[in-house]
């Protein structure tokens, strides 16, 4: 019997004992043995000049497409839609065009008149406004005007007399009404002396915000770009290696603006959109050039050449790649189950930039890596394996209990904010108060009896006996929430006539009942307003519309339609992530740690923009978040938060399959993507949170909300509370496939 076979222990050439038999991992020595000493592998050979020149040809693929796609999308901004916040085919909007048809449409632009010596009723003043009035109603695109000087109406009145009011209906779809604001607000700014002259009005505002999203939209990529770019500088110490992530994001953004002007020739597609497209495509693309990155790097430093490092890169990162893509455009598309406009537009331009960054990342980093690389020597360590992430993974599972159980109430503490949440529609507030169609609009609840965020319209058709008409208005003046009552016969107020125009009254062929409430059009009395003038029985048919009906539309729509969406993102998230873990536990611990990611999102969404916590005056206090934005910021984040469980579990899988140790697995993994996690989220974050800079409230909102969702989500759930699951359900976590090996020795 040979030495070898007995077991026994023999002295290698150093005059060590080493033991014989099977290796026994973490001792030092090699057994002796009959089989001839490994060879070391020689130095990796540079990749093929072939190789090296098909990739050439592909980098001069991808500027050509740089070169088509970037006039492609220039046109873009000319046919964005300016609104699409209402609920599709909803009551609301067939009642405003018969008011409109009636000539008492919702004013869509307001001009705040400011006279000169003498105040409005002087008549140098008096002729100069008439002769604006008149100029106005000639205007293109203007359906109906009226004025303080053409109806004598108290209300169109500063209560000091230094002021008046001329509102216009304007003609056409959302886009179209602010377009036709954009040309007349300024035009008639300028040519009003010796008046001076101010716009606001829903028209004025969306193109306001047009503009200022923008404008803010290049301020944001200047900020974004080089940030990002100098923060993975830093993480590689390399600006080459840098630069790849920053190439992968600036195709796709550029695709993804071509694709949206091609997309607006199908669908109405939302000005905001082209906001979030860059914001999100850009931390998407970063995030997977990233992760690629990584990967192929920690391959070469295991000593693999480059062709083998590739393709160890797509079969593994690149495989998370897509199902992370996949899943965020599942998250996103689940928007398309609400009939808002605006979430739906966005639900597309988030899919299409999501696909977009994936196939350009798949694509465009293998082929960059080997224009790089060269004959470039391997690394010597993995360099996502972070002595620092390692601790903390040996740290929280051996103590999983109590650092689950802090980490939670962390969370617990974000998330209370969420619980005394409002929600409201869009208005001027959306804008600074420095805008125009903001500024004005406080002037005029401050100086004037005007208020059509206040009004109801009752549209009669039927109507035409005048007395019926005075008898009704006298009865909706004297409800409890009304303030006044304004008719073609004049003006009521707690059930008797206040005012008379100025001209006789044309013989009535239907008519519109305007009744201006007294409190917040978003609010319980306005709500109880509503359901009193449904009530009062009418001289005829009556059909009823304005602010607080349609913030009552868009809100059922939301509650109905909440279900069946977040039962589908469920579902669909499940059945994905089951297909990427083969496990059942995993993915449902996904979703409730998703949860945790976005709730904490919300909270501070409503610390920073409804309770004023803000560390910055850019931020305006509001009094309520506007509906649409949690859940389009809930959908983005889910997507994000589920695609960093997907890159994270994928790598414990991995190593769980390779060693069979589900806690050793759980070290590794977070030990080599703790780091690039780090470095992803905050890509994203500076992404979203450039998207904050914006003067738009409501792009502040979801840039600050998904910048804290996605932090939150990479470092205290993925540092900690995953870690902490996972090593208290142990083998249950890869139930029912198993692992692929035995399990290691314990040594």
């Amino acid at each position: 019997m040979t030495a070898h076979q007995s077991g026994k222990t023999l002295p290698d050439t150093t005059g060590k004992d080493v033991p014989h038999g099977p290796g026994i991992p973490g001792l030092r020595g090699r057994p002796v043995t009959s089989s001839p000493p490994r060879v070391s592998p020689p130095a990796t050979p540079p990749p093929a000049a072939r190789t090296v020149r098909r990739a050439w040809r592909g980098v001069l693929a991808a500027v050509a497409a740089l070169c088509v796609l970037g006039p492609a999308g220039a046109g873009l901004w000319d046919r964005l839609d300016e609104g699409g916040f209402a609920v599709t085919g909803s009551p609301s909007e067939r009642v405003e065009e018969r008011a409109a048809a009636l000539g008492a449409g919702t004013p869509d632009l307001v001009l705040r008149v400011e006279a000169g010596e003498g105040g409005v009723d002087a008549p140098r003043t008096a002729a100069a406004a008439r002769a604006l009035t008149d100029r106005l109603r000639r205007e293109p695109g203007v359906r109906g005007v009226a004025g303080y000087w053409d109806s004598g109406h108290p209300g169109l009145r500063s209560r000091d007399g230094t002021a008046a009011v001329v509102t216009a209906d304007l003609a056409g779809s959302e886009s179209d009404r602010a377009r036709s604001a954009a040309d007349l607000a300024p035009r008639y700014a300028r040519t009003a002396p010796p008046l001076r002259v101010s716009a606001t009005g829903s028209a004025w505002t969306r193109a306001q915000a047009t503009a200022y999203s923008r404008a803010d939209l290049i301020r944001a990529e200047l900020i974004a770009g080089p940030v990002v770019l100098a923060l993975l500088a830093f993480a590689f110490r390399s600006l080459l290696a840098a630069l790849l992530p920053t190439a992968v994001a600036l195709l796709a953004s550029v695709a993804a603006l071509a694709g949206l002007h091609g997309l607006s020739y199908l669908t109405p597609v939302s000005t905001f959109a082209v906001n979030l497209v860059a914001a999100l495509g850009f931390g998407l693309a970063v995030d997977y050039g990233l992760f690629l990155l990584n990967r192929y790097q920690e391959e070469r430093a295991h000593g693999a050449a480059h062709d083998e490092a590739v393709r160890t890169m797509l079969r593994t990162a690149g495989r998370a790649v897509g199902a992370s893509a996949a899943t965020v455009t599942a998250a996103l598309c689940v928007l398309l189950v609400f009939p808002v406009p605006f979430l739906r537009s966005m639900a597309l331009a988030g899919a299409l930039v999501t696909v977009l960054a994936a196939v350009s990342a798949r694509l465009l980093v293998p082929v960059l890596l080997t224009v790089r690389t060269g004959g470039a020597a391997p690394r010597t360590r993995p360099p996502g394996d972070s002595p620092r992430w390692r601790r903390l993974a040996v740290a929280v599972t051996r103590r999983p209990v109590l650092a689950g159980g802090l980490c939670s109430l962390v969370l617990a503490a974000l998330m209370l904010p969420g619980a005394h949440a409002r929600f409201g529609l869009i208005d001027e507030r959306v804008l600074p108060r420095s805008a125009e169609a903001h500024a004005v609009a406080d002037r005029l609840r401050a100086d004037f009896g005007f208020h059509p965020d206040r009004q109801l319209r009752v549209v009669l058709p039927d109507v035409r006996d005048g007395v019926a008409l005075d008898d009704y208005a006298r009865r909706l003046s004297a409800l409890p929430g009304a303030s006044r009552v304004d008719t073609a016969l004049g003006g009521y107020e707690d059930g008797r006539p206040t005012w008379r125009p100025r001209a006789t009254a044309p013989p009535l062929r239907g008519t519109v009942a305007v009744v201006t409430g007294r409190g917040d059009p978003q609010g319980a009395e306005a709500a109880a307003l509503l359901a009193d003038v449904r009530r009062l029985p009418a001289p005829g048919a009556a059909a009823v519309t304005g602010p607080a009906l349609r913030f009552e539309e868009i809100t059922s729509a939301l509650r109905d339609h909440l279900p069946p969406a977040g039962g589908l993102l469920c579902g669909v998230t499940l059945v994905m992530l089951i297909g990427c873990t083969r496990s059942l536990l995993i993915p449902v611990k996904a979703l409730a740690m998703a949860f945790l990611s976005l709730t904490a999102g919300c909270g501070a969404l409503v610390l920073v923009f409804q309770d004023g916590w803000s560390p910055t005056a850019h931020f305006a206090t509001v009094a309520a978040l506007d509906s649409t934005i949690p859940l389009l910021m809930f959908c983005v984040a889910f997507g994000l938060c589920v695609d960093y469980e997907i890159f994270l579990i994928s790598r414990i899988r991995e190593e769980y399959l390779r060693t069979g140790d589900n806690t050793r697995a759980v070290i590794t993994g977070i030990a080599r993507t703790g780091r690039v996690f780090t470095l992803a989220a905050c890509a994203v974050a500076v992404a979203m949170a450039a998207l904050a800079t914006s003067r738009v409230s409501l792009l502040q909102q979801l840039g600050v909300g998904l910048a804290v969702a996605v932090l939150v989500d990479a470092t205290l759930v993925r540092g900690v509370l995953v870690p902490a699951f996972l090593r208290l359900t142990g083998r249950a976590n890869w139930w029912p496939s198993g692992p692929a090996v035995p399990p290691a020795p314990d040594a």
